[in-house]
């Protein structure tokens, strides 16, 4: 990945990120929290498909459904298709495919 720039923009690493690695283009993941911040930049992203992950720390994952399906809309807008979905353990995961 060298000279390229990471699609995430300068997100400070927080508990909320676990899973999800601080490159989105090696990893594949971004955090739903850092799509609708504005913090991932979709258009620098050089894969086709990505996932959404969400961890939830307290209460269940069915908490950060709001989270996730708000970044889905966002990526949605920007040429995205949600194409998969998981809810596991403290977890939710939206998978996503550039269209």
């Amino acid at each position: 990945m060298r000279g390229r720039t990471s699609p995430l923009r300068a997100a400070p690493t927080r508990c909320y990120r676990r899973g999800v690695a601080d490159d989105p283009a090696r990893t594949f993941t971004v955090s739903a929290r850092d799509v609708v911040k504005g913090a991932f930049d979709a258009a620098s992203y050089p894969h086709r498909h990505l996932a959404l992950v969400q961890v939830a720390k307290i209460g269940t994952p069915a908490g950060q459904l709001p989270l996730v399906m708000a970044a889905v809309e966002t990526l949605s807008r920007l040429g995205w298709e949600l194409v998969g979905f998981s809810m596991e353990n403290h977890t939710v995961v939206a998978v996503l495919r550039r269209t």
